[in-house]
């Protein structure tokens, strides 16, 4: 058996697994991701001034104004008669709860005026200037939802496109996947090293010559193991973004898939978006998404592969 061919094999099977599982990730992200909508901003509430407000203003008005004739009515023609001490008294008596009950009529009509009158005008100004205000509102809000509208739709076209994408690249990866297990099946490699980053740097130590086999003191195995107790490699894939740098000094053909996968992902949802279509339904717009041409190169690459790595495993297991 070719070690070095079936290691190559199972790292470029992970490598591709790992890459359609990164690109179907990124497409689950722009899927999932919310549009940016305009906001509709809200009315004003109407404030209708009350009539029963203006009504009573309105008696304010006429009562302040009687008043205040009778006030000068009693100022011109006075109060008094002449007469004696008593009738003096008597006149100026009167006068005074005249006047009290002139200023007691005032302060009431005063008060109606103060607290509806007053409300009544203020209201009627603001009721005006909400109008304005809510007709500006209206417009605005009218030209938001046409936008919103087109915004929709066309986030509606771009999940659909998503979508067929997406099945397309789910296939490919179950295929590829399925293959994958058929290797691993040989038994050729140890179930705690059936991963992308395991068989990244087992793949490197044979190919490189620092290891001539998996099992046995300076095997592979033992060589990955000390390495990670060094702490000079990574072995769990989500320290991948955080470590990279050390990923590219010490695992490269980790770094290398890595790498590859990213670029992949980057450049598929890039073509995606660029590819228009007027209905997403239709079977040459299906075909225009499934062929983009990146799409088309790697799908097909990867086809190929397959077909290979299904060839291989007849004669690596002999």
């Amino acid at each position: 058996m070719n070690l070095k061919q079936y290691l190559k094999n199972v790292y470029e099977l992970e490598r591709n697994v790992y890459a359609l599982g990164l690109v179907q990730g990124e497409m689950r992200r722009q899927y999932n991701q919310q549009p940016k909508l305009y906001r509709i901003e809200k009315e004003r509430a109407a404030e209708d001034a009350s009539i029963l407000n203006k009504c009573l203003g309105i008696t304010g008005i006429i009562i302040v104004g009687i008043d205040a004739i009778a006030f000068l009515q009693m100022i011109i023609n006075g109060q008094g008669n002449g007469g004696g001490i008593l009738d003096l008294i008597d006149d100026m008596l009167n006068t005074f709860f005249y006047v009290l009950f002139l200023t007691v009529v005032f302060i009431v009509g005063y008060a109606l005026i103060y607290f509806n009158y007053l409300p009544y005008v203020r209201d009627k100004r603001i009721k005006k200037e909400n109008e304005a205000f809510n007709n500006e509102i209206r417009k605005n809000n009218a030209f938001a939802e046409q936008q919103n509208a087109l915004i929709l739709y066309e986030n509606d076209v771009e999940k659909r496109k998503l979508k067929i994408q997406f099945d397309s690249v789910d296939k490919l990866r179950r295929d590829t996947h399925a293959i994958l297990n058929k290797y691993y099946a040989l038994n050729i490699i140890h179930p705690n090293y059936r991963n992308l980053i395991a068989i990244s740097s087992i793949y490197g130590y044979i190919d490189t010559g620092m290891c001539n086999q998996l099992t046995g003191p300076h095997g592979a195995y033992e060589t990955y193991e000390y390495m990670s107790r060094l702490g000079q490699i990574i072995t769990k894939l989500d320290e991948i973004s955080e470590k990279l740098d050390k990923i590219m000094q010490n695992q490269q053909m980790l770094y290398n898939a890595i790498t590859r996968s990213n670029d992949m992902a980057k450049q598929m949802i890039g073509e995606l978006k660029a590819i228009k279509v007027a209905n997403v339904e239709s079977a040459s717009a299906i075909k225009a998404i499934e062929t983009s041409t990146y799409q088309s190169v790697e799908y097909s690459r990867m086809t190929a592969w397959n077909t290979e790595y299904l060839k291989w495993i007849d004669i690596l297991s002999r």
